[in-house]
């Protein structure tokens, strides 16, 4: 009982996390976005990830998205470990 508890938790705290830092990199994407003219605007793209960071980074240096971001993604590995050693635990 206790692996399934822990697991589903961790799955749902692992679907949390990646919702929550999709929407972190969005809000990252629209902020660089409001800040550049309209010819020089990063598409959404796995391709624009590092350039964008660079732009907000030098746009935002006390920004606090890039920190949530990392934040997040360790806790959804976090959360994906517990829930792959929860595989591991013995049966109650």
């Amino acid at each position: 009982m206790v692996r399934l508890v822990l697991g589903v938790a961790a799955l749902i705290c692992l679907m949390v996390c990646g919702v929550a830092a999709a929407a972190v990199n969005s809000d990252l994407y629209a902020r660089v976005n409001d800040r550049m003219r309209p010819g020089e605007r990063f598409a959404f793209s796995r391709r624009n990830d590092r350039a964008v960071r660079q732009a907000y980074a030098l746009l935002y240096p006390d920004g606090p998205l890039l920190r949530r971001g990392w934040v997040l993604v360790g806790a959804a590995f976090l959360a994906w470990f517990v829930g792959v050693a929860c595989m591991f635990l013995p049966r109650d």
